[in-house]
């Protein structure tokens, strides 16, 4: 909230008129304008989307100019007993001043200093009737709200000026000296996603779905620069996704506003990780505007989802505002036992939020989530030189199901214009059963198969405090952040496997709904991790050009293991320390170029076949690039390039021996658009290029080759089109085309045995029409010609997505 005098000079009858405004904000620039910069030729034209509620016509006038960014000059005897029927849609500021006004006898005219109300009367004549004597009024106090783009307030299209994930602090991309990509609610929408590696088929440097069709929690994520972020880089709203051995947490795509990939080494923000980096999803918040959606889908492989979203105020003053999104999916999968039985993909979605606000300095916003996920086990049987679509287990015994349930906080205090304090925190527990088959033996096409059960307990807390500090020293401007985040994650774990050569599978004629006995639960492992971390950092711009980031953290970790049934027990302690250093400069056309160095560390949990403990794996990378974005365009441009090593590599024999002399150096380039051609034309293209390999080996792997399942090369381009005039008005059609390189589908336990996966290219569509205010209708097609791939490591092979088509209705009221 900022304050503004400006000296005014009017008539003596038009200076009674002028008792309430508002002005706005010129959100692209985030700077406040003079009222003489005002063009009434923009504000005609400009176009956004509004959802005001019918009733009294003075708040819902304050609403619109608040969210508009305009100027509106009027009385309260104007507007005094007066309703309106309210406003829902996408309109210029002249037309949806003229929907609030039907129906009274005002009208806004436009000139210089904005919009004014004027009776119809009154407009239609001349004000020069009007008493023209001239009064020198005292200066007047206007306060204006800033409606501009911060990280965490949606945003209208694909392209993302401000993040947070990369500083913890509301930054500018522009000043942020790592790679960072984000996508917006609006690309989700679009392209209808609906997980994880769905969200990041489009972005650079990362590959999706590296797995294949593995519908485990984030299994889909794939990997970013060649390391997998699944483990320890999973991130909502700034706080790690708990994970165990087996079970992990994980945020529907449903219930976020955008999804965040700062990509190489991370620890000095966040603490023990890989270098892949760190995917941060910003959660629904409530909303100040009311909004209601129903969103209804129905899909192949008889898919039926039906979703909702409703928030707003819940007092007259806005001090108090809810959210609640839910979602319930009934589903079968892609995966087939026979005619009547597929593997699922079901799931049930609750998340409500509430944020106070008893003052403007201070917000508290309360978070409770259930998810319950019941996904199948998508396993075939094959090798890496033999695959086939039967399913190996049975759908009487195969299961995939996990219930999680969290609850937390994020708290912000502003204590002055220099100081701002944060608490974010959570707590959260995830019970997860699986039980699936393996292959034993074949002999001819008699298929006996092992038996695998876990049933996995985690609990986790994660809470981080933050003293945000503004300074300046000299002409130098200082935005210091001072840290301490702690968390700590328990599993209990009971699993059985078993060879029972009574559980055969004729693959000539497979035979399923079988009764299959549970194995016996042979180990109870229970293992509790903790991390505390201290950090720092400093974000310094000197003359609105340079930026340079300087960022430190001390990371002390231990982790507590035991084996219930074989009483015995260990514990192991690791602390390190972390920086990032970074320098930016930002031209005033847009242009920034950047250069960074960043560590990370992750401790390694167990002993090695030498007896010792396992040294934490570190990581390191040099970064170079730069971005450009045009002032006053919706359009971003990055290309970076990057060297990033890790050492303390740590592998496993096939007795499950361990051992850690390895080092993987990744190096690459990454380019990525996000642009609007034209009008209603937007495009998002990607490319990377990174050569990962083994550049010392431990014996299990060889040297020059490259991680499995990491491929070399990458493409991708989106483009959708909005129909804007004639009888199509309302219609946008979309699609995208990706291509992922060949890659590593050896086994490193056996160098002799090699294996390639294949490049493939699949292609993705959509098509949506949106029909007057309310309705939104949608198809969605992935893999568009239903490519057929396979994707093998480790000697076993793992199907990639099918076609999907997915038809969809929403509804907003």
């Amino acid at each position: 909230m900022k304050t503004h005098r400006l000296p005014i000079r009017f008539s003596e009858d038009f200076r009674k008129r002028l008792i309430a405004c508002q002005i706005g904000w010129l959100c692209s620039a985030g700077l406040l304008l003079p009222q003489s910069a005002w063009s009434a030729e923009s504000g005609q034209t400009a176009s956004r989307y509004y959802h005001i509620p019918a009733g009294p016509l003075a708040p819902a006038l304050n609403q619109f100019v608040r969210q508009a960014g305009a100027t509106l000059l009027f009385t309260p005897d104007q507007v005094q007993s007066l309703t309106t029927t309210g406003l829902d849609g996408r309109y210029s500021v002249a037309e949806g001043l003229a929907v609030l006004l039907k129906g009274s006898d005002l009208v806004a005219q436009s000139g210089v200093e904005g919009y004014t109300l004027e009776r119809v009367s009154h407009a239609a004549g001349d004000l020069a009737s009007h008493d023209e004597s001239v009064t020198q009024l005292p200066e007047v106090a206007v306060q204006a709200q800033a409606e501009q783009e911060t990280a965490s307030t949606p945003v209208k299209g694909y392209v993302a000026k401000r993040g947070i994930t990369a500083t913890k602090t509301d930054t500018a991309l522009l000043e942020t000296p790592q790679s960072i990509s984000v996508i917006t609610r609006d690309e989700l929408d679009m392209r209808n996603v609906q997980r994880d590696g769905d969200a990041l088929r489009y972005t650079a440097g990362v590959f999706s779905e590296n797995y294949g069709n593995d519908v485990r929690p984030t299994y889909d994520v794939g990997t970013i620069r060649g390391f997998d972020p699944s483990t320890t880089g999973m991130y909502r709203d700034g706080l790690r996704e708990t994970n165990g051995l087996w079970s992990r947490m994980s945020t529907d795509i449903y219930n976020i506003e955008r999804m965040e990939v700062l990509k190489g080494p991370s620890s000095v923000l966040y603490g023990q990780s890989e270098p892949a980096g760190v995917i941060n999803k910003v959660t629904k918040k409530p909303t100040e505007v009311p909004m209601k959606q129903i969103d209804l889908q129905i899909g192949n492989y008889d898919r039926y989802q039906g979703g909702f979203d409703v928030g707003g105020p819940v007092d007259d003053d806005g001090k108090v505002l809810y959210r609640v999104v839910g979602l319930v999916r009934n589903s079968d999968s892609q995966y087939k036992y026979d005619n009547d039985h597929r593997s699922q993909d079901s799931r049930e979605l609750l998340a409500p939020s509430l944020t106070i606000k008893p003052s403007e300095k201070t917000t508290l916003t309360l978070q409770a989530e259930y998810l319950h996920v019941k996904t199948g086990v998508p396993f075939t049987v094959g090798t890496a030189t033999t695959t086939s679509n039967i399913m190996l287990g049975d759908y009487t015994y195969d299961k995939n199901e996990r219930k999680q349930y969290s609850m937390g906080y994020l708290f912000e205090h502003v204590l002055n214009d220099a100081w701002t304090l944060r608490q974010n925190f959570r707590v959260n527990r995830v019970d997860f059963q699986y039980a699936r088959m393996g292959m034993s033996s074949l002999s001819g096409s008699i298929l006996s198969r092992s038996k695998s059960l876990i049933d996995e307990q985690l609990q986790g807390v994660a809470v981080d405090n933050q003293a945000q500090f503004k300074f300046n020293t000299g002409s130098i401007g200082h935005t210091a952040l001072f840290g301490f985040d702690f968390q700590r994650s328990a599993y209990t774990v009971r699993d059985g496997d078993a060879v029972d050569n009574a559980d055969v599978l004729d693959l000539s004629n497979p035979e399923y709904g079988k009764s299959i006995a549970d194995p016996a639960l042979t180990t109870k492992n229970r293992q509790a991790l903790r991390q505390s971390g201290l950090y720092v950092q400093d974000q310094i711009k000197l003359d609105d050009h340079w930026v340079i980031t300087l960022s430190g953290r001390k990371d002390w970790a231990r982790a507590d293991t035991g084996n219930k049934i074989a009483q015995t027990a260990y514990d192991q302690n690791d602390t390190d320390f972390t920086y990032r250093t970074g320098l930016a400069y930002v031209f005033d056309n847009g242009l920034a170029p950047y250069i960074s160095h960043s560590t990370s560390f992750n401790p390694a949990v167990g002993v090695a076949a030498s007896g010792r403990a396992l040294k934490p794996t570190t990581g390191k990378q040099n970064e170079v690039g730069i971005r450009y974005m045009p002032a006053g365009t919706s359009n971003i441009y990055t290309l970076s390039l990057f060297d990033l090593t890790q050492q303390n590599v740590t592998a496993y024999d096939a007795f499950f021996n361990a051992y850690q002399t390895g080092e993987i150096q990744s190096r690459g380039i990454e380019m990525e658009i996000k642009t609007r051609l034209a009008e209603n034309l937007n495009m998002i293209a990607a490319l990377t290029y990174s050569n990962v390999e083994i550049t010392k080996t431990n014996g299990l792997g060889k040297k020059g080759d490259s991680p499995p399942y990491v491929p070399e090369k990458g493409a991708s381009v989106w483009m959708d089109y909005k129909l804007a005039s004639g009888w199509l008005s309302g219609v946008s059609v979309g699609g995208g085309v990706r291509y992922v390189g060949h890659s590593n589908g050896g086994d490193p336990f056996t160098p002799s045995y090699e294996y390639e996966n294949e490049s493939r290219t699949l292609f993705d569509a959509a098509i949506n029409y949106r029909y007057n205010q309310h309705w939104q209708f949608a198809v969605n097609s992935n893999n568009l010609f239903n490519k057929q791939y396979t994707i093998c490591a480790y000697g076993s092979c793992t199907q990639g997505y099918d076609r999907t088509v997915i038809a969809s209705a929403r509804y907003n009221f």
